[in-house]
Protein backbone atom coordinates (compact mmCIF):
# COMPACT_ATOMS: atom_id res chain seq x y z
CA UNK A 1 0.00 0.00 0.00
CA UNK A 2 1.45 3.41 -0.89
CA UNK A 3 2.34 5.65 2.01
CA UNK A 4 -0.14 8.45 2.59
CA UNK A 5 1.24 11.69 3.98
CA UNK A 6 -0.74 14.55 5.41
CA UNK A 7 0.65 16.82 2.69
CA UNK A 8 -1.53 15.01 0.13
CA UNK A 9 -4.65 16.04 2.05
CA UNK A 10 -3.58 18.87 4.33
CA UNK A 11 -1.65 21.08 1.93
CA UNK A 12 -4.37 21.46 -0.73
CA UNK A 13 -6.98 22.10 1.99
CA UNK A 14 -4.66 24.46 3.92
CA UNK A 15 -4.80 22.43 7.13
CA UNK A 16 -1.92 23.80 9.19
CA UNK A 17 -2.28 21.81 12.41
CA UNK A 18 -3.10 18.31 11.19
CA UNK A 19 -0.93 15.19 11.04
CA UNK A 20 -0.96 11.44 11.07
CA UNK A 21 0.33 10.05 14.37
CA UNK A 22 3.58 8.71 12.95
CA UNK A 23 4.68 11.72 10.89
CA UNK A 24 7.97 12.74 12.46
CA UNK A 25 7.92 16.52 11.79
CA UNK A 26 4.66 16.80 13.74
CA UNK A 27 5.37 14.42 16.64
CA UNK A 28 6.78 17.18 18.84
CA UNK A 29 3.42 18.99 18.69
CA UNK A 30 1.14 16.05 19.54
CA UNK A 31 -0.30 15.96 23.03
CA UNK A 32 0.92 13.22 25.32
CA UNK A 33 -1.48 11.35 27.55
CA UNK A 34 -0.92 10.72 31.23
CA UNK A 35 -2.87 8.84 33.89
CA UNK A 36 -2.70 8.51 37.64
CA UNK A 37 -1.86 5.09 38.99
CA UNK A 38 -0.59 3.69 42.29
CA UNK A 39 2.85 5.25 41.79
CA UNK A 40 1.61 8.66 40.65
CA UNK A 41 1.44 10.15 37.20
CA UNK A 42 2.56 7.93 34.32
CA UNK A 43 2.83 8.35 30.57
CA UNK A 44 0.20 6.52 28.49
CA UNK A 45 1.90 4.98 25.50
CA UNK A 46 -0.49 4.93 22.56
CA UNK A 47 -0.97 1.50 21.04
CA UNK A 48 -1.51 0.79 17.33
CA UNK A 49 -2.10 4.44 16.41
CA UNK A 50 0.40 4.25 13.59
CA UNK A 51 -1.45 1.41 11.88
CA UNK A 52 -4.87 2.63 10.82
CA UNK A 53 -5.66 5.66 8.68
CA UNK A 54 -9.00 7.10 9.69
CA UNK A 55 -9.37 4.96 12.80
CA UNK A 56 -7.40 6.88 15.37
CA UNK A 57 -4.36 7.95 13.39
CA UNK A 58 -5.32 11.48 12.26
CA UNK A 59 -4.82 14.39 14.65
CA UNK A 60 -5.96 17.95 14.11
CA UNK A 61 -6.92 21.08 15.96
CA UNK A 62 -10.59 22.05 16.21
CA UNK A 63 -9.89 24.91 13.76
CA UNK A 64 -8.54 22.50 11.16
CA UNK A 65 -11.51 20.18 11.73
CA UNK A 66 -13.88 23.06 11.00
CA UNK A 67 -11.92 23.84 7.82
CA UNK A 68 -11.98 20.18 6.78
CA UNK A 69 -15.75 19.85 7.21
CA UNK A 70 -16.39 23.10 5.33
CA UNK A 71 -14.19 21.96 2.46
CA UNK A 72 -15.83 18.54 2.34
CA UNK A 73 -19.18 20.31 2.04
CA UNK A 74 -17.78 22.46 -0.79
CA UNK A 75 -16.62 19.33 -2.71
CA UNK A 76 -12.93 20.23 -2.34
CA UNK A 77 -11.97 16.78 -1.05
CA UNK A 78 -14.41 14.47 -2.86
CA UNK A 79 -16.71 14.85 -5.85
CA UNK A 80 -20.42 15.60 -5.31
CA UNK A 81 -21.13 11.97 -6.29
CA UNK A 82 -19.17 10.79 -3.23
CA UNK A 83 -19.82 13.72 -0.87
CA UNK A 84 -23.60 13.99 -1.08
CA UNK A 85 -24.35 10.37 -0.13
CA UNK A 86 -21.68 10.47 2.59
CA UNK A 87 -23.16 13.56 4.23
CA UNK A 88 -26.87 13.24 3.51
CA UNK A 89 -27.93 9.66 2.84
CA UNK A 90 -29.22 7.15 5.36
CA UNK A 91 -31.80 4.40 5.21
CA UNK A 92 -30.50 3.36 1.79
CA UNK A 93 -28.76 0.22 0.60
CA UNK A 94 -25.40 2.01 0.54
CA UNK A 95 -25.90 3.73 3.91
CA UNK A 96 -28.59 1.85 5.88
CA UNK A 97 -27.67 3.55 9.18
CA UNK A 98 -26.91 7.10 10.29
CA UNK A 99 -23.27 6.20 11.05
CA UNK A 100 -20.53 5.75 8.45
CA UNK A 101 -16.74 6.28 8.53
CA UNK A 102 -16.91 8.43 11.67
CA UNK A 103 -19.74 10.59 10.32
CA UNK A 104 -23.36 10.59 11.48
CA UNK A 105 -25.96 11.76 8.94
CA UNK A 106 -29.34 12.90 10.28
CA UNK A 107 -32.22 14.75 8.62
CA UNK A 108 -31.28 18.23 9.90
CA UNK A 109 -27.62 17.94 10.90
CA UNK A 110 -24.50 15.87 10.73
CA UNK A 111 -22.13 14.96 13.54
CA UNK A 112 -18.52 13.88 13.79
CA UNK A 113 -16.55 12.96 16.93
CA UNK A 114 -12.87 12.79 17.68
CA UNK A 115 -11.08 11.81 20.86
CA UNK A 116 -7.62 11.21 22.27
CA UNK A 117 -6.60 10.48 25.87
CA UNK A 118 -10.02 11.43 27.22
CA UNK A 119 -10.19 14.71 25.28
CA UNK A 120 -13.13 14.79 22.90
CA UNK A 121 -14.33 17.20 20.29
CA UNK A 122 -17.63 17.01 18.48
CA UNK A 123 -18.58 18.73 15.25
CA UNK A 124 -22.19 19.54 14.39
CA UNK A 125 -22.81 20.81 10.90
CA UNK A 126 -25.28 21.19 8.08
CA UNK A 127 -25.53 23.46 5.04
CA UNK A 128 -25.93 26.55 7.27
CA UNK A 129 -23.30 26.13 9.99
CA UNK A 130 -20.27 24.24 11.29
CA UNK A 131 -19.81 24.16 15.08
CA UNK A 132 -16.78 22.49 16.66
CA UNK A 133 -17.00 21.87 20.42
CA UNK A 134 -13.73 20.98 22.11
Amino acid sequence: MPRITIQKIGDPLKLQHTAFYDEQPFKKYLAKGYAYNSTGLSFLRPNILDQYYGAGNLYMTPTDMGKLITQIQQYKLFSPKITNPLLHEFGTKQYPDEYRYGFYAKPTLNRLNGGFFGQVFTVYYNDKYVVVLA
